[in-house]
């Protein structure tokens, strides 16, 4: 029989969590696609961990897949986990462990997770393995947890609304020459909470929908079939799962529904699906 052949070492694994898929991420730069690698991992334990929707399922799996393609489509090697795969342990690190295990990687980047737990997770699994592991700064946020806790070592409390006028100051943002908040106030939320008037919100925009794709509709397949004892359903699933489609909900969002997002986004109205919500997290 035929011995199977050993997969190459690799020099950098780059590890992309589900809620990291960005095309310009630093974990990316400078990659060599004859000797480095991407890692994604499917894991079911983190599915069954917090009791989530179906459709919130099926958007990190159709995203991943998606973006897994498109980094390959690039030229990069991807070592992809599905949720599903033979042999595997449900959680997230135990996965990643046997990863290190089998790719023998010298070093693994990664972006900081947006979940303490799940960094301490990972970063024992990579000790245990004797493999480094290096964090680099999440630029989803403008602020990097260095940067806060600066800011937090000067304050007595903590308090989101002065942290966000110090962001707002730093950044530039909404900012009006004098050094003052534009518009005179630093918050509009008592402007935000209105109800609609007693004869119904009238007609409301429709958010951006897009019909799911052969791949997204193999996810939703899996989705209902393994994870449907979840709340809700998935027969009308049209969130975006692409770069592409997120960018285009997010156009219709600022040219239909932004006018009356600040007045209504806290309304609610019988049989109306959406309202005047964002609907831009995915």
């Amino acid at each position: 029989m035929t011995a199977m052949p050993a997969i190459p070492a690799v020099r950098q694994l780059v590890l992309i969590l589900g809620d990291q898929l960005s095309h310009d991420s630093p974990a990316l730069a400078g990659l060599d696609a004859a000797q480095d690698a991407v890692l994604m991992i499917e894991a079911p334990g983190e599915a069954k961990r917090v009791w989530s929707h179906p459709a919130r399922i099926a958007i990190f799996l159709a995203a991943m897949r998606h973006h897994a393609q498109a980094l390959r489509q690039r030229g990069l090697t991807v070592h992809y986990i599905r949720w599903d795969a033979p042999g595997q342990p449900p959680g997230l690190a135990e996965r990643f462990a046997r990863a290190l295990a089998d790719l023998r990687p010298q070093v693994v980047k990664a972006l900081e997770p947006g979940e303490w737990g799940i960094e301490q997770e990972l970063q024992r699994a990579a000790a245990q393995a004797g493999i480094p592991l290096r964090w680099l700064d999440d630029p989803h946020f403008l602020c990097s947890r260095a940067d806060f806790q600066r800011w937090a070592a000067r304050k007595t409390e903590l308090r989101m609304e002065f942290f966000y006028r110090w962001m707002r100051q730093r950044e530039r943002v909404l900012m009006a020459p004098d050094g003052g908040p534009a518009g005179g106030r630093w918050n509009f939320d008592a402007d935000n909470r209105s109800g609609y008037p007693k004869t119904g919100p009238g007609e409301i925009p429709p958010p951006a929908r897009f019909a799911p794709d052969a791949l997204t509709r193999e996810v939703i397949d899996e989705v209902r079939q393994h994870f449907g004892h979840h709340p809700g359903t998935l027969d009308t699933f049209a969130w975006p799962v692409t770069r592409e489609q997120a960018l285009q909900a997010l156009q219709r969002f600022i040219d239909t529904r932004l006018v009356h997002f600040g007045t209504w986004q806290d309304a609610m109205w019988s049989d109306t699906p959406f309202g005047w919500h964002a609907l831009l997290s995915s």
